[in-house]
């Protein structure tokens, strides 16, 4: 029910979600998380693929057909995502563009050693103006939260759990 342009971008959305997903969640062992610094990397890839799949659908929603942003509007209001309120997005933001596209922040006070692993996660929590990895890793979670919804909205809109066969 959707223009082949929409449901191609919906596709690719599906795709750069899932797989920060499934990292997430199957790839990555636990124990690398209570590690501050992978957690900082992590996430990153995780925030990449969330701004970039999120950034689409705006898109969509701005210059699609009607049919098409009614259709999805609807999928997004039955499972409760309100893109317009997302709990993570700004933090995504940010730590996307960390050093690529920003001025890069560094907030002294948020260092707390003199290792290089000490500096490199002062830079992510100063990037992502959080002010420690607890606050980091409950956004972190958030953010994984509206991953996994967006990536269910996508899937029933393309009927990607369809029974085809009885």
């Amino acid at each position: 029910g959707l223009s082949l342009a929409s449901a191609f971008r919906l596709m690719l959305m599906l795709d750069q979600i899932s797989y920060g997903v499934m990292l997430t969640e199957k790839l990555i062992h636990r124990e690398c998380m209570q590690d501050e610094l992978w957690m900082c990397f992590f996430a990153k890839l995780l925030a990449i693929k969330y701004d970039e799949t999120f950034d689409n659908l705006e898109s969509i929603l701005r210059f699609a057909n009607e049919v098409d942003r009614a259709r999805i509007e609807q999928y997004l209001s039955e499972i409760g995502l309100d893109i317009h309120n997302l709990k993570a997005r700004e933090f995504a933001r940010k730590l996307r563009n960390t050093i690529h596209y920003q001025e890069i922040v560094f907030d002294n006070t948020l260092l707390h050693g003199n290792t290089s692993r000490d500096y490199m996660v002062a830079l992510y929590l100063s990037n992502a103006s959080v002010s420690d990895m607890v606050q980091f890793s409950n956004i972190y979670s958030k953010m994984l939260d509206e991953c996994k919804m967006i990536q269910n909205v996508i899937r029933r809109i393309m009927a990607v759990d369809k029974e085809y066969f009885d």
